[in-house]
């Protein structure tokens, strides 16, 4: 306005000029003629010339512009777009009196009010509501935006119901107008406006990914009758695809997911009725297909999918063919589960008939059933090589009634039926569809492999089915109690269902027992009791917990449990006598070995068995005893693993070579470095003369160099090659365990390969292919939050995730990293021990401060602060004797120059300001010779407010990994999808007091610190609600703990290696009289106390500190 005023008071001005001009020139004219006129004879001219009335009107409007002028500043702030009503009412209360404008309020009435002498506090409310204007119309031009988007959509199936496609362009539009409200958010002026910018694609995708795998549900012929509330939703579905942009929808799709918690709980009870009458009833949202030999009628069932499944299972026995073995290629004709039970009756038979011959037959027979084996070992060495593994090896009986041949699994073909018996004990086989015979890379434990490798196992097992009780193998982790378990099903063709049980199950759930609460159990007692009376009694139907349930008689209970193991309880009484127990100790390695190779097709098995297990006999006896060596079952298979994947890969190969490369690839990873030459010894005893082709990882190491480039990781020769050890290690297992002091490069080791990986998959070499993974640190959350929990039920984040990955249609491979401590809780292997901090951290720290220093110059260093009292004096003592050249290892550098003395820290802390008289006594800080080397303020004080925003959290010993996780959450903003820092611009200074007072866990982690490592090695946490991954920036971590002891722990050193370590000692006493006759003086000068009572105030200090 001020511009407009000052060009029309130009403007006006000029024209006054103009006309002034003009008149001027019409005087000089008149003047001219009136010269003439005095020459000529007299005429009467009027004397006095008229005022022209275009200059007087000029001037007049110069006056009154003049005048306006004064008043601009009032009216600039008077009429600023951005005042709003909020703001008229404050200037109406500095005025005392209303200043709202209506519709006669004109700008003459208000200047007429004489308003400049409030002028200066309006024009400070007009420039607030200039600033909270400018936000406004940001704030609007962002909702405008979303004006003009639509959500596209597509018809999902034949259902008539439209989902949500193409949302990334808007997500991307979403998070950068949450970064722009976040930036406003920082602003002063925001406060009226704190309204946020709702998001509605959230809302929508989850309605949509609750609502599509319900759908067949409620659209199959049985079920209309409840889809009343699913039409809902399909309606609300219709509308917006109408609509795409239609306002209102956000209030919709909230009531379409209410509606949809609704449906989902009235669908699981509705399927639990299903469940009721085909118990196996499972409700998939996968479209999984599976084709059936026989039609089954269902219109007869009239939709009831769970009446029509009755009769498929019905059928699976009435179909099974026993086809009569001869020569190799039936074994390849017929499906696995048939040759083998096939296989088993016609030997069962034919031993019989060898018993009634007599001795004479028994070597024949005994070589006929070799060379079988030999042929089914070259032409399928995957189908029936086990089973007639056990069949070359249970020969030798004298009669029929011999224990020995009592004690095998037989099968007989009687009245149109497989019967098995053992001993005494004679039950039905079950015709159950075992699936199909597993792939080359699966261990073949999953096939039978009962009859002599777990005979004292099966026996009592079977015996305890047969009189309807249950089974308890027990014994130490290893030793085979589920695997066994699992082969005596299969054996018998039952379905086996496995549970493995958490301190958190309750009454409904089962399974690893003694792991389960001592309450749960007795009432699990009494269900397993009720199951077995109905057993007993050959009853079809019974009732439990209240409901009626169809029997079968198959049912039977197995538990398995490791005595007096870590996290285990004993069981009580009543639930000890219905189960059989079972010892299981040592199993017999050599002939599981044996027939094991085998199957994989080594033909030279029984002497290549018997040095797997002679390696394991000496190593065990030879080399060093580590916590994390394993000589038992697991580390058996996983040699025969390796062993059958290179057989299948090298079919042609000397068997010695692939035996002992894999002995090598699965043993020497996880050995020290000065029991690799023990082993290596053991092993050239063991295969002589045996050399190993050294592996081509040429274009491995050469991507493996690039990207510790891009690590900043240094490819030493351990490193690449415990790279290579990780390497070979996953291809034979499923799951490996990384073991290492703190910065041994466990996490490092596992980033770098997954990058390898990578970058080989991108340029095509060796087939290999991507890595995704997925960390988490099980001891920063609960038990529930990682695996799931039941009341209320939700899943955790391991199975999401393995849910997430298996569900994923992509080649990439998929890694599940737990990075923590580790306990039986969640890993049945090993605990870990808390130590303290090694010297890698002072090393770190040293060169952290070195780089602290070669980055920017400083006064002072602390190169002294991780040092303790008693060896700070040597410290000094080095450090003068280097600097003056006295030390003989250490000259001094070259550029190294000049003179200087040493100055004590006291020198620097004289004349220091305390504070003024408002300080309050227990504000003082008092500088001395251990504090100003580390505090000059408070921690916090010198902090720039606009880039750093501190914040304070006392850890306590009932402190959880949760309410850390949610305080430090409550303070930071989103900054997109997935995303929480500060607000844009500030780094988040998190204080952490007392770091390790909270409580030790049942295994000695601190589940806290445990969750602020997790930020530090990975930078993310995980969402307790959704268990979604949160990723945080601009975050930084200061801590301070006392020594352990007094209600103090020691940290875990994985923690504290990320820290740059102070040591601050206890004061001395002449650091304790400096603090406190300084208090005290300070107290007297601020009151104006005499001089003299100075000294009695030091005479005070040193009393009290002689008491």
């Amino acid at each position: 306005m001020e511009e407009e005023v000052d060009e029309f008071f130009r403007e006006s001005y000029k024209m006054l000029k103009s006309f002034q001009q003009k008149q001027k020139k019409a005087d000089q004219e008149q003047d001219k003629m009136s010269a003439s006129a005095r020459r000529k004879p007299r005429q009467d001219y009027p004397s006095t010339k008229p005022e022209n009335p275009m200059i007087l009107m000029c001037s007049q409007v110069l006056d009154q512009v003049k005048e306006f002028k004064e008043h601009i500043p009032m009216v600039t702030v008077l009429c600023n777009p951005g005042v709003r009503d909020r703001h008229w009412h404050q200037m109406s209360e500095i005025v005392e009196y209303d200043l709202t404008p209506d519709s006669g309020t004109t700008l003459r009435k208000v200047l007429k009010q004489n308003l400049t002498p409030y002028l200066e506090r309006f024009e400070s409310i007009s420039a607030s509501a200039s600033k909270e204007f400018s936000l406004e119309k940001a704030m609007q031009t962002m909702v405008d935006i979303w004006d003009s988007v639509s959500f596209h959509h597509h018809a999902y199936r034949e259902s008539g119901v439209s989902i949500l496609t193409a949302v990334d362009d808007i997500q991307t539009m979403l998070d950068d107008q949450i970064v722009k409200t976040q930036t406003m958010r920082g602003s002063p002026f925001i406060k009226p406006f704190e309204t946020a910018i709702k998001k509605t694609i959230g809302v929508a995708e989850g309605a949509a990914q609750v609502a599509l795998p319900a759908r067949p549900i409620f659209s199959s012929d049985g079920h209309h009758a409840r889809q009343d509330a699913f039409e809902e939703r399909r309606t609300s579905s219709r509308r917006s695809s109408k609509r795409p942009s239609l306002s209102g929808l956000l209030d919709r799709l909230r009531d379409s997911n209410g509606l949809l918690d609704t449906i989902m709980k009235g669908l699981n009870a509705y399927l639990e009725k299903k469940r009721l009458f085909f118990p196996r009833g499972m409700y998939s949202s996968e479209g999984e297909r599976v084709d059936l030999i026989q039609l089954i009628s269902t219109s007869e069932a009239r939709g009831a999918v769970e009446k029509w499944l009755v009769q498929v299972e019905d059928m699976i026995g009435a179909t099974a063919p026993t086809p009569k073995p001869h020569g190799k290629q039936w074994v390849k004709d017929w499906p696995g589960q048939v040759v083998l039970c096939t296989s088993q009756i016609y030997w069962t038979l034919e031993v019989h008939e060898a018993i009634r011959e007599g001795a004479h037959v028994w070597k024949n027979y005994y070589q006929q059933l070799q060379n079988q084996l030999k042929d089914i070992v070259e032409a399928c060495p995957r189908q029936a090589a086990q089973a007639d593994a056990h069949h070359a090896g249970s020969t030798g009986v004298s009669h029929d009634t011999d224990f020995q041949w009592l004690a095998q699994l037989r099968y007989y073909w009687t009245n149109e039926n497989v019967r098995v018996r053992i001993i005494n004990c004679d039950v039905k086989y079950a015709y159950e569809y075992l699936g199909k015979l597993p792939p080359a890379r699966h261990h073949p434990a999953d096939r039978p492999m009962l009859p002599r490798v777990a005979k004292s196992v099966i026996v009592p097992q079977i015996g305890a089915f047969y009189l309807s009780l249950g089974g308890a193998p027990e014994g130490p982790a290893g030793t085979g109690k589920t695997e066994t378990t699992k082969d005596l099903a299969k054996a018998l063709a039952v379905q086996c269902v496995v549970f493995n049980c958490s301190d958190g199950l309750d009454y409904l759930a089962m399974g690893k027992f003694n792991r389960i609460e001592l309450e749960v159990l007795s009432v699990v007692a009494q269900q397993v009791l009720c199951i077995q009376r109905a057993v007993e009694l050959k009853l079809e139907h019974f009732d439990f917990e209240g409901t009626t349930l169809k029997l079968n008689p198959n049912c039977f209970v197995s538990i398995t449990m490791n005595p007096g193991y870590a996290g285990r309880s004993e069981l009580p009484d009543n639930l000890k006598v219905l189960f059989r127990t079972v010892a299981m100790m040592v199993p017999n390695y050599a002939l599981i070995a044996e027939i094991s190779l085998y199957s994989y097709g080594f033909l030279n098995a029984k002497p290549l068995s018997v040095k797997i297990v002679m390696t394991y006999r000496l190593c065990s006896e030879q080399l060093s005893s580590q916590f994390h060596y394993d000589y038992g079952m697991r580390a058996v298979k996983a040699v025969l693993v390796a062993a059958g994947n290179l057989k299948l890969k090298f079919p042609d190969e000397n068997e010695d070579i692939l035996l002992l490369r894999s002995i090598k690839d699965v043993n020497e990873p996880k050995f020290l470095s000065h029991d690799i030459p023990l082993f290596n010894g053991i092993t050239s005893d063991l295969f002589p003369g045996i050399s190993l082709p050294v592996a081509d990882y040429q274009l491995f190491l050469t991507a493996t160099r690039e990207c510790c480039v891009n690590h900043n990781v240094q490819p030493t020769q351990v490193f690449l090659e415990k790279i290579i050890q990780t390497y070979e290690m996953m291809i034979v297992r499923h799951g490996f365990m990384l073991v290492g002091e703190p910065f041994a490069g466990k996490t490092k080791v596992l980033h770098v390969l997954a990058d390898t990986l990578t970058l080989m998959h991108e340029k095509g070499l060796n087939d290999e292919q991507k890595v995704t993974y997925c960390t988490v640190n099980p001891k920063s959350i609960t038990m529930g939050q990682l695996f799931g929990q039941f009341d209320p039920w939700s899943d955790g984040i391991v199975a999401n995730t393995f849910r997430e990955f298996a569900s994923s249609e992509s080649p990439d491979r998929k890694w599940v990293v737990f990075d923590g401590p580790i306990d039986t809780l969640w890993i049945e292997s090993m605990n870990t021990e808390v130590v303290s901090t090694n010297d890698s951290n002072t090393v770190v720290s040293l060169c952290r401060l070195f780089e602290v220093l070669l980055a920017e110059p400083v006064g002072e260093h602390l190169a002294t602060a991780a040092i303790y009292a008693h060896s700070r004096e040597r410290f000094d003592a080095f450090c003068r004797d280097t600097v003056s050249g006295k030390t003989d290892g250490h000259p001094v550098p070259a550029a190294f120059k000049g003179k200087g003395r040493w100055v004590h820290w006291n020198d620097a802390i004289k004349n220091v300001s305390l504070g003024d008289k408002t300080t309050k006594v227990q504000d003082v800080i008092v500088p001395t010779l251990d504090t100003s080397v580390y505090v000059k303020e408070k921690l916090m004080n010198n902090l720039d407010k606009d880039r750093f925003l501190p914040f304070f959290i006392n850890f306590s010993a009932r402190t959880s990994a949760n309410q850390s996780q949610n305080i430090i959450m409550s303070r930071l903003d989103k900054r997109r999808k997935g995303v929480f820092g500060p607000p844009v611009g500030k780094k988040f200074v998190v204080f952490v007091d007392d770091m390790n007072m909270p409580a030790l866990e049942q295994f000695g982690a601190q589940p806290p610190v445990e969750l602020l490592r997790q930020y530090f090695d990975h930078g993310n946490w995980y969402d307790l609600k959704d268990t979604s991954k949160i990723t945080l920036v601009d975050l930084q971590v200061i801590a301070a703990m006392g020594p352990p002891g007094g209600g103090r722990n020691a940290v875990t050193p994985r923690f504290l290696r990320h820290f740059n370590i102070c040591s601050i000692n206890a004061f001395s006493d002449d650091t304790m009289v400096r603090i406190f006759s300084t208090v005290v003086a300070f107290h007297l000068k601020n009151h104006d106390f005499p001089p003299e009572y100075f000294t009695v105030g030091n005479q005070i200090v040193a009393a009290t500190m002689e008491v």
